[in-house]
């Protein structure tokens, strides 16, 4: 695994901490990467933005190649794993191939394509995505939420994606105006402000490095908490529930697949019955298991 994606899932805290641990296993070549994975540091997204793995290189030098193998040492000793979702762009050749294929999202390929470069997030994943929210459609609008856009964002969650990734992708005006509180809560100054942010959600190649960005920070997040490896429709799983409720839902999917879905998350079934009910009838509730295997096929069977 290359030094970069594993750099990309951890906080700045996580790194401090690996970075003086790994000292005596790198020696001087840590002094220098040290200072190099600072410079390209994003703490505020809790991810590193961009990484230049020619940068590293050309900083590190002859000790690029011992640093990033004590690096990696001490992620697997602190049992951090992560998962094929954060894959290599220049192996994804035949990924986008297989792309265009999808009935109704051949117009949402360069846009995936850009997002997934951008972020190290698969290419196939987003374009599921994109598929199970909208059909791949820009202007989708839902009833009974406040989602909208290709990859349905509703409201707090873009208010949060753009404030915490919006300037680095050229909407540094929008980012500053939305503040977060200390209980992550968000506010934008203006009523006019707010609408014309939201509105920004149906702009499908913002809204796709946003969804790619959410993806990045709920799969470091959830392999964190569960210590493994994840699929496709784990992270849709936090992307449908976000990542806390995702880790409550997949907790019960370990301990208790057959618990009522509705009764284990009774908000987010009040809100999508086609999925927390078969048909949609209220008197016939889904299983856990049962509401991941209706996103199994939907996300890993496009």
């Amino acid at each position: 695994m290359s030094l970069e994606v594993l750099l990309a899932g951890c906080s700045a805290a996580e790194l401090q901490s690996a970075m003086e641990s790994g000292r005596a296993m790198a020696g001087s070549a840590f002094s220098s990467a040290s200072a190099a994975a600072a410079s390209l540091y994003d703490t505020t997204s809790r991810a590193v933005s961009d990484i230049d793995t020619e940068q590293l290189k050309k900083q590190l030098g002859d000790a690029y190649d011992s640093f990033a193998a004590a690096f990696s040492d001490l992620l697997d000793q602190a049992g951090y794993t992560f998962s094929d979702l954060f894959g290599d762009p220049s192996a994804r050749e035949e990924e986008y191939k297989a792309l265009v294929l999808i009935e109704g999202c051949e117009h949402a390929v360069e846009i995936i394509e850009k997002a997934a470069d951008r972020t190290k997030i698969a290419p196939n994943y987003l374009l599921a995505l994109a598929k199970q929210e909208s059909g791949c459609r820009s202007d989708a609008q839902a009833t009974g939420t406040t989602a909208a856009g290709m990859f349905q964002f509703v409201e707090s969650t873009w208010l949060l994606s753009i404030a915490r990734h919006g300037a680095e992708y050229g909407e540094a005006e929008s980012a500053s105006l939305v503040k977060i509180d200390a209980r992550g809560r968000t506010k934008v100054t203006g009523d006019a402000n707010r609408r014309a942010i939201l509105a920004k959600r149906l702009d499908a190649q913002l809204s796709a490095y946003m969804a790619a960005e959410l993806a990045r920070e709920n799969a470091a997040y959830l392999e964190r908490k569960r210590g493994k490896a994840l699929t496709a429709t784990d992270l849709y799983m936090a992307h449908f529930l976000g990542a806390g409720g995702a880790n409550v839902f997949l907790a019960a999917l370990d301990e208790a697949p057959r618990t009522s879905a509705p009764a284990l998350m009774p908000a987010a079934a009040s809100a999508n019955p086609s999925v927390f009910y078969e048909r949609g009838d209220r008197s016939r509730p889904r299983t856990v298991d049962g509401v991941y295997g209706f996103f199994r096929k939907k996300i890993e069977n496009v």
